[in-house]
């Protein structure tokens, strides 16, 4: 009997022992402030919150920028819904608040993205305030009006033929297009008939008289001197060529009466240097010597809707849909 006791005894404080190692070995692990969900779980959630960082791309990013209350899905003013490319393409007023004209009138949509997917902008429909805001104007209440961006009427490289291969405007990263309320105002000698892409040989009809861009494209043409036959010419062609502005195509007038064959007044320049002169300075020759360069296009779409004046110089309301309807921008003045 003596010999039981003691053996339960000894197995008590052997039992006491294991239940302090435990406690302190709980106590190094963090004891009360440890997640009360189990040893695995910290290890899982932080997994999760890796993986869900990973998949937040930098477009979904973009498209959330700017807004007020990120879970709003709709347009509280409308109830149209917002487009996924909200926050990504932006609209400019352009010169929407200061002409009467359509042919001056133009707004610019802008994909504001650094980086990302290039988003195509045929079918969307530009809408001006009209009958939602419902005030008075000096020949009664206005009406809504509202114009879409036509699909594949586009044209990455416009022709010598005012035309070109038709295909969706799509605005790449950092890219612009200038919607024109109406069409050119004076477009000779190539009657464009669609809309395109700016390249650094579209300076060569700004330039014309017979044009007249809103805004203005940049001459930006190859440098006239840049030609390779150039340095072959006689001095009094060669220093011609040298003096001449970047996109300019020279006026020739060929000899009358008494007066001598003349380019832009210049007169004794040989013919061939006429010929040269004729043949390589204007839109049509730099398009087909310049057309595959790296940097032939720019980051700019000139678009026309051909309608009157869509917006008000004031009290105006611009809105921009996608496709399908929903909200993409909206500008007020």
């Amino acid at each position: 009997m003596k010999k039981i006791v003691n053996r339960g005894v000894s197995d008590l404080g052997f039992l006491g022992l294991v239940l302090v190692v435990l406690f302190f070995a709980w106590v190094a692990t963090g004891g009360p402030e440890r997640d009360t969900g189990g040893p695995f779980l910290k290890t899982q959630r932080a997994t999760s919150t890796t993986a869900t960082k990973n998949s937040n791309s930098f477009l979904s990013s973009w498209r959330n920028r700017d807004r007020a209350d990120n879970s709003t899905t709709y347009d509280p003013v409308t109830g149209a819904s917002y487009s996924p490319w909200r926050g990504v393409i932006e609209l400019e007023r352009g010169t929407a608040a200061s002409t009467d004209y359509s042919n001056e009138e133009y707004i610019v949509i802008k994909n504001i993205a650094r980086e990302g997917t290039a988003v195509t902008i045929t079918g969307w429909r530009l809408k001006n305030a009209g009958d939602a805001r419902r005030y008075p104007t000096d020949y009664g209440y206005r009406q809504g009006q509202s114009a879409i961006i036509p699909i594949q009427t586009g044209a990455l490289l416009l022709l010598p033929s005012g035309l070109g291969v038709q295909q969706s405007i799509t605005l790449a990263p950092k890219e612009r297009a200038v919607v024109l309320s109406g069409g050119i105002l004076r477009s000779r000698p190539i009657k464009i008939q669609t809309n395109f892409k700016v390249n650094k040989c579209s300076g060569y009809l700004e330039a014309l008289p017979e044009y007249k861009f809103y805004p203005s494209i940049k001459l930006q043409c190859p440098d006239p001197e840049s030609e390779p036959e150039v340095a072959n010419f006689e001095d009094k062609c060669y220093d011609f060529i040298r003096r001449m502005s970047r996109c300019h195509t020279p006026e020739f007038n060929e000899s009358q009466n008494d007066k001598p064959a003349n380019v832009d007044g210049v007169e004794g320049l040989s013919r061939t240097c006429r010929n040269f002169l004729k043949e390589r300075y204007n839109y049509t020759s730099c398009v087909a010597r310049h057309g595959q360069d790296e940097d032939f296009y720019t980051d700019e779409w000139r678009v026309f809707l051909n309608v009157g004046a869509l917006w008000f110089n004031s009290r105006e309301t611009i809105s921009l849909y996608d496709e399908l309807g929903r909200l993409v921008d909206r500008i007020s003045y």
